[in-house]
């Protein structure tokens, strides 16, 4: 095997100071007494910046402390409580940190904030933190939505005034005035940042591709927690003219690129030179649906009804087979030779559709495929030797196709 020489962005490289310096605010505002709020991700972030109210993501927490080596003593302070390891490995990081002092990077919460819109741990895991911590706290439901159409209709205006409740809240409990114009310019931040993103994204279609795993797994970080600054949209256009200049210049992530790969889950944080190990084999993944979900359009003249379509529309809230269909695309589009799915012990919502979708693959587009398990934050549950033996069976069949 030749090792091959991985070209890593040099906007992603930046995206750690931009970590340390968002954790950094985030305790400059606790000391000026502002609210902070611990929110899962797709979770009205926009309005809670319109509001003064600082979000921080446990989920973006434990998928750092996971890369970082540090998850495993929250992970076991969670499991001491009585936690069970079954339980989603985010969870149990953000509690174990809860209940171990939270002296690290994140602020304790004084807002406790979520959705039932992407996963079916969030509304326990907010009412385990609600019991441990007595902090105020707000459960959000977005109906599932089967058609289209949901975002428009009464569906949609059920969510709209869950988050008016939010800003009453807000007003009641912290003394804090909503500003409907200072929302408009945070929405139209959002938006900008997002179309940046989805322009980024599109030219991973080119070959070879100039943007990998590696790159998309770390760059999502400003839309997590980040939309509607400015800081995400600076860091966006950065990214954005980087790539472009890689295209330009026809320069790939790696030389010589053989198989063009599409990843379905969340990244293994803590395995992360997985990327790396099929990079030295010429192979790069080049889709991610998790990625893609990211990135969503905002309309400013409608900003409440524009993050009410944001939290219904997150990928494991909509439609099965919404969500095979939007899979589906990407395979002639991004000239998919192959798919890696991802079984993560800890989303069971993301894996359900994937022995499906590994049907149609092979039988509709004849593109191989491989399904493992691990689990995205706990490295216990990760058999490496086995892992890596099986994605050299997987890319031999590439090679022979």
């Amino acid at each position: 095997m030749t090792q091959r020489r991985s070209h890593i962005l040099s906007t992603t490289k930046k995206i750690t100071e931009l970590i340390m310096e968002y954790f950094s605010k985030a305790w400059n505002a606790k000391a000026e007494d502002r609210p902070i709020a611990w929110v899962t991700v797709f979770t009205p972030v926009e309005l809670l910046y319109a509001l003064d109210i600082y979000p921080i993501a446990p989920e973006h927490f434990g998928a750092m402390c996971s890369a970082r080596g540090l998850a495993l003593d929250y992970l076991e302070e969670a499991e001491k409580e009585g936690y069970s390891q079954d339980l989603c490995s985010y969870s149990r990081c953000g509690l174990g940190y809860a209940l171990s002092g939270m002296n690290g990077l994140m602020p304790p919460p004084d807002f406790l904030v979520t959705f039932r819109n992407s996963c079916d741990v969030y509304v326990k895991w907010w009412q385990a933190l609600h019991m441990h911590l007595k902090t105020p706290l707000f459960i959000g439901e977005a109906p599932y939505v089967l058609a289209s159409e949901d975002l428009d209709n009464y569906v949609l205006d059920y969510v709209v005034k869950q988050l008016e409740q939010i800003i009453e809240m807000a007003k009641e409990r912290f003394g804090l005035e909503f500003d409907m114009e200072k929302l408009v310019k945070i929405v139209e931040l959002s938006d900008k940042a997002s179309k940046l993103w989805s322009e980024t994204l599109e030219l991973r279609k080119y070959k070879p591709c100039p943007l990998g795993g590696r790159d998309s797994a770390s760059d999502i970080f400003p839309l997590v927690v980040m939309q509607g600054t400015k800081e995400a949209v600076e860091f966006y256009e950065e990214l954005l003219a980087e790539v472009k200049e890689r295209v330009r210049k026809k320069e790939g992530v790696i030389e010589n690129e053989r198989f063009r790969l599409l990843f379905d889950g969340i990244w293994l944080w803590h395995a992360f030179d997985l990327i790396k190990y099929f990079e030295d084999r010429g192979a790069v993944f080049v889709y991610e649906p998790y990625s893609d979900a990211w990135a969503y359009r905002m309309d400013a003249s409608k900003p409440l009804e524009s993050i009410g379509r944001k939290i219904l529309h997150n990928g494991l809230n909509v439609d099965i087979d919404l969500r095979i269909d939007k899979f589906l695309e990407s395979i002639k589009d991004f000239q998919i030779d192959g798919a890696v799915l991802f079984s993560n012990r800890s989303c069971k919502s993301w894996s359900i559709p994937q022995l499906v979708t590994a049907d149609i693959l092979n039988k509709d587009f004849n593109v191989p495929s491989i399904m493992f398990e691990a689990d995205m934050a706990d490295p216990r549950q990760y058999a490496e030797a086995q892992i890596k033996n099986r994605f050299d069976a997987f890319l031999e069949v590439l090679s022979e196709s």
